[in-house]
């Protein structure tokens, strides 16, 4: 645009010194949560103020050349770069649109404070060729952030023509705009964006005389289409004895500014974690879901809302602690880049002996003096084999173990109880079983005998160290003498007519 310039050659000069001696290219770190200002030519996002006229820019670079006319090749490695600046507002054309319009949001920024490219002289307008001003401005992407989910529509207006614009290396072409109230043009940038340092470099001609960019996002609008979700996980310890309480914690984070709906955590309970339950917790306004411990769990997540999910149960004697909680991020969500979907919390089972009594043979009643053959099985459940031990039998009163019965081997019988000590059993279902007699002597009703293990070097879990039977006697029925049956009168006959045929027989063999 042709627009007759006050003379500023001298300050144009000085400013031009000074921006060989500006500080690095102000580059901010971008967030789902960023203000989208923080985009917006000749505004300081900090302060929350448009720049003075004047001043420079040092979010928005500009390097000049005339060898690019396309303005698609691109500066090369060799390009030189300086800070924009806003033009004194005596060089703003009035025809450019106001930044007052705008809401005060975004302002003019020229590769000069003048307004212009080149000031003249030495240069004379119209430039043939033209000249392309490279227009850059650099962010980081946070992390967390998916760099699909960051999605830009940048309004612009230019002064003289838009060619394109470059996203990391990346040419594209733009609608064209101009630099009048009503002819800004927009821009949707979706990348390709990158974690971490991003570069957007705007090609615009120059034709002479006036020469500026206005990029403005308005606020309200977001960075990005998505919310992150980002899903942490940890244990309450690295390392367990069977028998303690294990609690995994996962928290699950809204990181953007839209709310997120029909997302889901999945958590398989580990192998040796007994017993799981589920609690829940939040912050920043969430709600945990009404329904915990199915699989999976379906919940809703505010902007700006944490849940933070409890897994607690009981370490069993092996098996693995490894965990893993998955999300789906449902609508309005996507996983956080720095998480992604998932998140894993590893710990580890100590192993140790854990030796059970159980009674294998236990007759449950017997009658006075009778003999009756009893035995306790003991199993080393942990994950650990065991190198000693001692086994306790008690016996209830009434009771007595069989008199003049050898005790068994590694045994010692005394009174109503025996003690043996134990062998080395071997991890994860090592046994022994110790049988013996007793017998009762005086009735009594259901009493318990008992089975403990004392004295395991190394064992922790001690809750099943006990196992009991009940037993119960009774009074064995006394036998009565049966009465000699009594000859009846056909007995009679029978007997004297077998005395008579004996007699018969004998005077026979006398003569």
């Amino acid at each position: 645009m042709k627009f007759k310039k006050i003379s500023y050659l001298s300050i144009s000069a000085f400013a031009f010194l000074l921006s060989g001696m500006s500080a690095a290219q102000t580059i901010p770190t971008i967030t789902c949560k960023s203000s989208p200002l923080s985009f917006n030519t000749g505004y300081d996002q900090d302060a929350g103020q448009l720049l003075a006229n004047g001043s420079q820019d040092q979010q928005w670079w500009v390097s000049s050349t005339q060898s690019d006319p396309s303005g698609s090749i691109g500066p090369g490695s060799t390009a030189t770069w300086k800070p924009t600046s806003v033009p004194y507002a005596a060089n703003i054309s009035p025809a450019w649109v106001s930044a007052t319009t705008l809401g005060n949001e975004t302002n003019w920024v020229s590769p000069d404070p003048t307004g212009v490219t080149y000031t003249r002289p030495p240069y004379s307008y119209p430039y043939t060729p033209a000249v392309t001003n490279y227009y850059r401005m650099q962010f980081n992407l946070s992390p967390e952030v998916p760099p699909s989910a960051l999605k830009l529509n940048m309004d612009y207006n230019n002064d003289d023509a838009m060619l394109g614009v470059f996203i990391n290396n990346s040419f594209q072409t733009l609608p064209a705009a101009g630099f009048g109230a009503g002819s800004a043009a927009t821009a949707q940038l979706n990348g390709p964006w990158v974690t971490g340092l991003n570069t957007v470099i705007f090609s615009m001609a120059d034709y002479g005389w006036s020469s500026g960019l206005l990029a403005h996002i308005r606020s309200g609008a977001s960075p990005c289409s998505e919310s992150p979700l980002e899903i942490t996980k940890s244990v309450s310890k690295p390392i367990f004895v069977p028998g303690e309480v294990a609690a995994y914690t996962i928290t699950v984070s809204n990181l953007g500014t839209l709310d997120v709906t029909g997302a889901t955590l999945a958590d398989p309970s580990p192998s040796g974690l007994l017993n799981g339950s589920w609690t829940c917790s939040t912050s920043g306004g969430a709600t945990c879901p009404a329904a915990l411990g199915s699989a999976p769990i379906g919940f809703d997540l505010v902007a700006g809302g944490q849940l933070i999910f409890t897994l607690s149960g009981t370490v069993a004697e092996s098996g693995s602690l490894t965990n893993t909680a998955t999300i789906a991020p449902g609508t309005g969500g996507v996983c956080a880049a720095s998480t992604g979907c998932s998140a894993t919390a590893t710990a580890s089972i100590n192993p140790v002996p854990n030796l059970a009594p159980t009674w294998t043979i236990a007759p449950t009643s017997l009658a006075i003096g009778q003999t009756t053959q009893y035995q306790v099985t003991v199993t080393n459940k942990g994950g650990l084999g065991s190198t000693d031990g001692q086994l306790t039998i008690t016996l209830p009163a009434g009771m007595v173990f069989t008199p003049a019965q050898t005790a068994p081997a590694n045994c010692s019988i005394s009174a109503a109880s025996m003690v043996c000590t134990l062998s080395a059993l071997t991890a994860l279902g090592g046994t022994t079983s110790v049988s013996f007699n007793a017998q009762a002597n005086a009735v009594f009703s259901a009493q318990n005998m008992t089975a403990q293990v004392s004295q395991v070097t190394g064992e922790l879990v001690l809750s099943d160290n006990v196992a009991s039977t009940p037993v119960a006697s009774f009074a064995a029925p006394i036998k009565t003498a049966e009465p000699v049956p009594s000859l009846q009168e056909w007995g009679l006959v029978t007997l004297s007519f077998i005395l008579a045929m004996l007699g018969v027989y004998r005077n026979r063999r006398q003569s």
